[in-house]
């Protein structure tokens, strides 16, 4: 197969040029070819090092690479469709896509209005709010949304939860609990935490007996019938269909996240034990006394949980409230890597919820001011934003995420609104819009933008690939052709290590979503303006995420290529 990369343009900043040839081979091996191709792979014939002549065998001595995907697609048709991509012979090539009928993401936000028991549906573009609809129980807090934008949600005082489609019709329902935990383990506890799993299944804790359940996402178990506390409006709804429950010994469940590699993280309120839990066996892999970690211990020994999430490297991070700091964990070995605070002239009062955006950076909300923080994942603080509302006092703010754009939304418990602002701290809106009531108490702090889900957890449209070269290379560019309609998106990430064995516990690069193009192809820069994103190393990982919030639209790609510098 031969194909052609038209003109030739700097890679700005990088020392580096685009260069027209033809691909020959998957590896440089020196010297010049017939013809004036380049002997490399695909990312090495768009790339050229800079070396004073637009040559392209110039720079394919000192570049390296490999081809992916292809016929290794087709090759795993059916492993990668259990992670919903499609892969399928088209002209005479491979190519991947999105399994038909499949949503990866849906740029809606839910925010419980807690006081009259619903929950509002908003359009996370234009801020309009869609519905707002009962949740059938008291005290509607906690929230965790799915892939395709449907909702799980705790209803506190209910002893219940309940999953709403983007309808707002109840796709199921718990049986209601009571404050007098019967003797029956099927009966629901007090629900004070939700999270999706990376294989889509919802998880429930129950803070009273120390309990977490798994529940099936599309099986059911029955029926149930189900009261709105506010008007006693009653309806039958199909009873959720619980597939394990989890005993914790000394830790009570107060908030749940879920990292892409299987594991559930529970967190507390005050102080305690955190715990991991092996969503697919079901067992507990540790309990965790953080208050005992000598970097916790350094920081005044203050421990004071409320809020958590997990970061794009699989380690959890807790909003340490009564502290005014945040606390990230190794989610490997459940040791505290760091406890990180705001400059003392911007001081956090009480970090009560943490999220995280598109870049991987962490978000927290102080609950006693109208500002929410920005630190980076090594935990250094980045800014102090005010996502105040006009007219509004707007202290209390409380749940935060990212939504399907990159855009933050951070909900105002005190002034039953929710403000939109950009990463840079520009502020978009406040919602809802008269003449729609504003909500009441909304007491949502955890996800509500499905951010967690979309960027960490799931593993719908994501495909990934280790690729190994002899002696270490500064990775400089991956390139692909792509089909990217309207509503779809195509993102890549990557991370290198000296070791191959260390790959699962470097540190990804933000996702990479609009790359530039040369003729034909999308390209991403890994060293832009001359800064690599990866270290010089001989083993990189790459992620293709395919996206799509249409079920009947999916991106397609082809030719997916790596290429790095000796």
């Amino acid at each position: 197969m031969s194909i052609r990369v038209a003109s030739i343009a700097t890679l700005a900043g990088a020392g580096l040029l685009w260069a027209s040839c033809t691909i020959k081979d998957e590896e440089t091996t020196g010297g010049k070819p017939p013809g004036g191709g380049c002997l490399v792979n695909q990312a090495c014939c768009v790339l050229a090092q800079k070396q004073g002549e637009s040559d392209p065998t110039k720079g394919a001595k000192d570049c390296s690479g490999k081809d992916l995907g292809g016929q290794e697609w087709c090759g795993q048709a059916a492993e990668l469709a259990k992670k919903a991509l499609n892969a399928q012979e088209v002209e005479g090539e491979c190519v991947l896509g999105l399994t038909p009928d499949t949503v990866t993401r849906v740029p809606i936000v839910w925010v419980n209005s807690t006081d009259e028991s619903k929950v509002a549906l908003f359009d996370s573009t234009s801020g309009e709010e869609i519905l707002r609809v009962e949740t059938w129980g008291n005290f509607p807090n906690r929230t965790a949304v799915a892939a395709d934008g449907s909702v799980w949600i705790t209803n506190r005082e209910s002893y219940q939860y309940v999953h709403i489609g983007l309808d707002g019709k109840v796709l199921c329902a718990s049986e209601y609990g009571t404050s007098q935990q019967p003797d029956d383990p099927k009966k629901v506890g007090y629900t004070r935490a939700a999270a999706i799993d990376a294989d889509g299944y919802a998880w429930i804790g129950f803070n009273d007996t120390g309990e977490v359940v798994r529940v099936d996402p599309k099986e059911t178990d029955g029926k149930v019938t189900l009261t709105d506390p506010v008007s006693s409006k009653t309806i039958e709804a199909p009873k959720c269909k619980e597939v394990g429950r989890v005993k914790l010994e000394t830790t009570y469940p107060y908030g749940l996240a879920a990292d892409d590699r299987g594991g559930i993280w529970v967190g507390i309120l005050g102080a305690g034990t955190v715990a991991k839990i092996d969503a697919r066996t079901q067992k507990v892999v540790g309990e965790y006394d953080l208050g005992q970690d000598p970097k916790v211990e350094a920081a005044e020994g203050c421990l004071s949980l409320y809020g958590m999430a997990i970061d794009m490297d699989a380690n959890p991070w807790f909003a340490n409230m009564g502290c005014g700091s945040v606390i990230k964990v190794d989610g490997q070995t459940g040791k505290v890597i760091g406890v990180y605070e705001a400059p003392e002239e911007q001081a956090m009062g009480t970090a009560r919820a943490i999220g995280i955006d598109r870049n991987g950076h962490l978000w927290v909300a102080d609950n006693s001011s109208q500002y929410v923080h920005e630190f980076k994942p090594d935990g250094t603080w980045v800014k102090r934003v005010d996502v105040s509302c006009p007219d509004k006092s707007s202290y209390g703010t409380l749940g935060i995420g990212s939504d399907i754009d990159g855009d933050m939304w951070t909900v105002l418990q005190y002034d039953g609104l929710v403000s939109k602002y950009k990463t840079d701290g520009t502020k978009v809106g406040c919602y809802p819009k008269a003449p729609k009531p504003e909500l009441a108490s909304p007491y949502t702090y955890s996800d509500l933008t499905g951010s967690t889900n979309s960027l960490v957890t799931s593993q719908l449209g994501r495909w990934r690939a280790v690729v190994e070269h002899g002696s270490a290379l500064q990775w400089a560019l991956v390139s692909y052709r792509a089909t990217i309609p309207e509503g779809t998106s195509v993102c890549i990430r990557v991370r290198a290590a000296q070791d191959k064995s260390k790959l699962a516990s470097a540190s990804w690069t933000p996702p990479m979503c609009a790359g530039d193009k040369v003729g034909e192809y999308t390209v991403h820069n890994l060293v832009p303006d001359g800064k690599p994103l990866v270290e010089k190393s001989p083993y990189l990982e790459i992620e293709l995420g395919l996206n799509s919030t249409d079920p009947k639209v999916t991106p397609v790609v082809a030719n997916l290529s790596v290429a790095g510098l000796k």
